[in-house]
């Protein structure tokens, strides 16, 4: 299955799972107008398929004690391959590395980073970045406010 097999059903069960995984199979075939096991067989196929990577809940980060964001531009001397993907391998086995892409433009990698204190990013930056002799250079944000948080992604696209 992929984004070409969706029905306005597919469409309707992943614009609700994205707002609320834990929704009742009753309450959400309710709301998108099917039987809870004609919704069940169809979310198990989406999951299948990958179209839904996996469940997870949002936890609130500052609450829990990882409230400074650190998002780090990252540019490699030799981007090739290996090098690239073992860069990406490494900063992302920390834990506190919540994303790591890498990206167009003048930089290789963007991280961001939800960490408990600006000594727990010295300490990334000691380990991952300044003992690296194929990093470049690297830009630190630092995020002050956040505005917006959103993990659901439009679907209008893909309207049938």
């Amino acid at each position: 299955m992929n984004a070409d097999d969706l029905d306005s059903f597919d469409l309707a069960l992943l614009r609700e799972v994205q707002s609320d995984n834990q929704i009742t199979s009753a309450a959400l075939a309710e709301r998108v107008n099917l039987s809870p096991s004609a919704c069940l067989r169809r979310l198990q196929k989406l999951h299948e398929s990958g179209l839904i990577r996996r469940d997870a809940a949002l936890l609130d980060y500052a609450a829990l004690g990882r409230g400074l964001t650190v998002m780090t531009l990252v540019a490699l001397k030799v981007e090739t391959s290996g090098l690239g993907t073992g860069f990406a391998a490494r900063v992302g086995a920390h834990a506190y590395v919540t994303q790591c892409m890498s990206v167009t433009g003048e930089f290789d990698f963007a991280l961001t980073l939800r960490l408990t204190s600006m000594q727990e990013y010295e300490r990334f930056i000691e380990a991952e970045l300044l003992n690296d002799a194929n990093v470049a250079r690297f830009v630190t944000l630092v995020g002050l406010k956040e505005t917006k948080f959103e993990t659901a992604i439009p679907l209008d696209h893909l309207r049938r």
